[in-house]
């Protein structure tokens, strides 16, 4: 037996920061967003200006947030803001909130994806999960749409997007989180002049330390007292 099952099998409780860090990676999410869309990612670069495409509007495209999370929830209002409209992906039911415009599960993220101009992935990393957005995604993926991943680098095939210049098509690609992590410095994408990688940084933030201090002591104070555990991980889907 695994250290893995024995763990799904131990009574040993798990908790686990979910919710706590929707807000700074929502916010790296929408960063990275429009570090695309506003090309400033060329300017950092230094690519030459005459050839830059011209910059676009979020008001009214169409975004794909995979996984309706903590982090998930915090996109969608976030991006709604700006006149977005927003489907949700999620495994499950999340609350009917005027930031969601359209909810699927994942067994029809295949179908939607050509009607994206945006894909966000916040999805958690499982083993059902694992390398979910692989060639055939991309590949349905619409012809400069961008895609962003601020979750795990293992839901990503880095070799799909590369295979091919297959990350030639997008518009944009952010990526706070790569697998293998980190990626080796000649690695292509890390040359590409229409990819953005930060080094694994969505997940901290000014507060983030506090809240989940807080938890700590919450969940403490819980257990103590024989009350159900805040943010208590379901060791059958692994989050």
């Amino acid at each position: 037996m695994s250290v893995c099952e024995d763990v799904i099998k131990s009574n040993v409780l798990f908790s686990n920061g979910k919710i706590l860090q929707g807000p700074e990676i929502a916010d790296h999410a929408v960063g990275l967003l429009l570090t695309i869309t506003r090309n400033i990612h060329y300017f950092i670069k230094n690519f030459n200006k005459k050839k830059m495409p011209r910059p676009v509007e979020l008001n009214g495209k169409k975004c794909g947030i995979v996984g309706m999370g903590g982090v998930g929830m915090c996109l969608a209002e976030r991006l709604k803001s700006f006149g977005m409209i927003n489907t949700s992906i999620s495994e499950d039911l999340v609350p009917l909130l005027t930031s969601i415009d359209k909810q699927y599960d994942s067994s029809k993220l295949i179908d939607l994806l050509p009607s994206f101009d945006v894909v966000i992935c916040a999805a958690p990393f499982t083993k059902d999960t694992k390398k979910i957005f692989n060639e055939k995604c991309f590949k349905r993926m619409k012809n400069e749409s961008i895609f962003i991943n601020v979750s795990r680098g293992g839901l990503v095939d880095t070799n799909a997007l590369i295979k091919n210049n297959l990350y030639k098509k997008f518009k944009g690609i952010g990526l706070d989180v790569v697998d293998p992590e980190p990626l080796p410095k000649n690695h292509i994408l890390r040359k590409a002049n229409n990819v953005v990688i930060t080094e694994h940084i969505a997940g901290l933030s000014d507060n983030n330390r506090k809240r989940s201090y807080e938890l700590i002591f919450q969940n403490i104070e819980r257990y103590l007292k024989n009350k159900p555990i805040l943010n208590l991980v379901d060791k059958q889907k692994g989050y």
